[in-house]
């Protein structure tokens, strides 16, 4: 299991994400497939 924390306008509080992320989510959020180091 895995969480990214996201401010009030859905944008990711971090920096960098060091993991894979699942393609739905980036549909969902486009700015955490910004940060993501590689997306399933």
């Amino acid at each position: 299991n895995a969480a990214v924390l996201v401010n009030e306008s859905l944008e990711p509080r971090g920096t960098q994400i060091k993991g894979p992320v699942a393609r739905e989510v980036v549909e969902r959020f486009p700015a955490i497939g910004k940060i993501a180091s590689m997306v399933v």
